[in-house]
């Protein structure tokens, strides 16, 4: 019932939104941190501020269990990109079915009056963005990680060499 309301609320064309495509080859290559920008901006154009907050809270839990499970059980294996690999994959699995429930009719209803959508040339520059980011809260987390175990004593990082 919700979700028919959501879709007879007017869109303005003017607003560009991502097509569900575009969303999948996203939250596939980039992982959550994209997916959930993308999705957000999408509820954003449909005016639905609820759905923008629970898509970014979905995203940074699935991206936080990740991020658990890369440090404490990935993090002392020399090849990690199985696990980040996995973490993009699931993630995508997830969203697309996400999208296709929840702004499936909106963005057709969108395309149909003649709205706009982002290309493929912004999708690509947002995966590669999220990447950016991604790495950069992998290598802060491991950071912090070391630093935590060499405080405590579990483990002695020699900075001399």
């Amino acid at each position: 019932m919700e979700n028919e309301q959501q879709s007879a609320k007017l869109i303005s064309p003017e607003r560009k939104i991502y097509e569900e495509y575009n969303i999948l080859v996203a939250s596939l290559l980039g992982g959550p941190l994209t997916g959930a920008y993308i999705i957000a901006n999408n509820f954003k154009c449909f005016d639905d501020r609820k759905k923008v907050k629970q898509a970014w809270i979905y995203a940074i839990g699935f991206l936080l269990l990740f991020l658990i499970n890369w440090l404490f059980v990935d993090m002392y294996k020399l090849y990690k990109a199985p696990s980040t690999l996995m973490m993009s994959l699931t993630y995508g699995i997830f969203a697309y079915p996400y999208v296709n429930y929840h702004q499936r009719k909106q963005i057709n209803r969108h395309l149909e009056k003649g709205g706009g959508y982002f290309g493929w040339g912004r999708t690509i520059l947002v995966i590669l963005i999220g990447w950016i980011f991604t790495a950069l809260i992998l290598l802060l987390s491991a950071s912090f990680v070391l630093l935590i175990l060499s405080t405590l004593g579990f483990i002695q990082l020699d900075w001399t060499h």
